[in-house]
């Protein structure tokens, strides 16, 4: 929005649009995230913070989510809004909290890795499909339905490629 009034910025937006589709897609958002997984993994007093103290902090930003939510409804026109910028310290806050977990390594918990690491890796390929093939179809207008068929899609191809992937040793690379 506010870039858009200023020549450089705005082609300077285009290219990045062009070539990102979002800013979630892109440097900007996942830079973010990233780099505060590397603070907290480099910062041993952040990844002692008492459970407590994480657990309120992640209740407390859950209400500015909310708070935000609210404040974009109101405020109507959030075009060029592409994330909540509470998001973030409720992730520093749930990161430093699951950290704390302590869990035994089990068979069930290395699975559950493989199929959230597919799960990650794989979630672009229906998302695309929709994109390119059924934009103007219910999977594309309706987002519960998008969002439903997206989660499946994505569930199924996890569990194809790791049921492959005992037959097709070369598939274990991906995750």
């Amino acid at each position: 929005g506010i870039t858009s009034r200023i020549p450089v910025l705005s082609q300077l937006g285009e290219a990045y649009y062009w070539f990102f589709d979002s800013v979630k897609n892109g440097l900007l958002f996942g830079l973010v995230f990233l780099s505060l997984g590397a603070m907290i993994s480099e910062e041993n007093t952040l990844q002692q913070m008492k459970r407590g103290r994480s657990l309120v902090g992640i209740i407390v930003s859950a209400f500015l989510i909310c708070a935000e939510v609210v404040v974009y409804k109101v405020i109507g026109n959030t075009r060029g809004i592409d994330t909540i910028a509470s998001l973030l310290p409720f992730t520093f806050f749930a990161l430093i909290f699951v950290l704390n977990i302590q869990i035994e390594p089990s068979k069930l918990c290395i699975s559950l890795r493989k199929y959230s690491m597919l799960i990650f890796l794989c979630q672009r390929i229906p998302i695309s499909i929709i994109d390119l093939f059924m934009d103007k179809t219910i999977l594309a207008t309706n987002t519960i339905v998008n969002f439903v068929v997206v989660t499946a899609a994505t569930i199924a191809i996890s569990f194809l490629i790791l049921q492959l992937s005992k037959k097709l040793k070369w598939l274990n690379k991906i995750y």
